[in-house]
């Protein structure tokens, strides 16, 4: 993330402009090691305070944002201000979201470069939220018969693996998947994707057809894909369900959804139906 700090590259050795920010998550490895040559413009944040950017950033009076006992905290080079506890801020589902509190630190210290208040972002960071309104297609979540149903369209294995990983910690009777892909990807990516949305601990599958977006692939070869390597993880067959459509596999969802479920539904196509269908079978 750069602030007042155009043109940039990340690995090509350009310097932001004098007096810009170069805002970096100092939990990513392979971002501290592209970082070695912009030491002097680099402001990192992180969830642990005692990651050594952080202590080195404080150290020397630079700016710097990290996580502490729930706590986003800034620190402008002199000052440590707590900004917002984390249970305040929507988008990190109460702190189980660990990849949206580097959003929002990262977030933060970009509006504090460009001049931002505290005030301003604190607000920002409590209002906006993951709903089809402020932020569609990123863990929107829907209330379908005493059932929590998100709604996100993450496409790569580091992008599912975020996601499951913090509904992982949420509480649920049963857990749905629905998946699908592009026909463009290759077997192992499909395969990646089925890994990452395991970390759920699905209970049922279900995969889909995404007809729109077969790309070269015959139809149904997706779907086997996903089926295959769910079975791969150990899920029964009967536990592994076909849908024509990101539609219908959220309809199929839907139906069997009972009080105290969670359902992640990967969608890529036909979004706003399903929001229509989710909206529709609120309660």
């Amino acid at each position: 993330m750069v602030a007042k700090a155009m043109p940039y590259k990340m690995l090509g050795g350009v310097v932001p402009c004098p007096g810009g920010w170069l805002i970096l998550n100092a939990e990513d490895a392979m971002v501290r090691e592209a970082a070695a040559d912009f030491a002097a413009t680099a402001v990192w944040f992180a969830l642990d305070r005692e990651r050594p950017e952080i202590r080195a950033a404080r150290a020397a009076g630079r700016p710097c944002g990290w996580l502490e006992d729930g706590v986003i905290r800034l620190s402008d080079g002199g000052q440590d201000v707590a900004l917002v506890a984390v249970a305040e801020v929507p988008l990190t589902l109460g702190g189980a979201a660990r990849y949206n509190i580097e959003n929002a630190l990262g977030a933060a210290l970009a509006a504090r470069a460009l001049g931002v208040p505290d005030a301003a972002i604190r607000q920002a960071l409590r209002t906006f939220r993951s709903d089809v309104t402020d932020n569609p297609g990123r863990a929107n979540e829907f209330a379908v018969n005493g059932a929590r149903v998100f709604v996100d369209f993450a496409h790569n294995p580091h992008s599912i693996a975020a996601v499951t990983s913090a509904l992982a910690a949420v509480p649920a009777r049963r857990r749905f998947v629905l998946l699908a892909h592009a026909g463009d990807r290759s077997d192992a990516d499909i395969r990646g994707l089925v890994d990452g949305a395991f970390r759920l601990g699905p209970d049922v599958v279900v995969a889909a057809e995404n007809p729109k977006y077969l790309r070269g692939r015959a139809p149904g070869e997706i779907p086997a894909l996903i089926r295959q390597a769910s079975r791969a993880h150990g899920l029964a067959d009967a536990a592994i369900l076909d849908a024509a459509s990101p539609y219908e596999g959220a309809t199929a969802i839907a139906d069997l959804l009972q009080p105290g479920d969670l359902a992640l539904l990967l969608i890529h196509d036909e979004r706003d139906r399903v929001f229509s269908l989710l909206q529709s079978r609120a309660g």
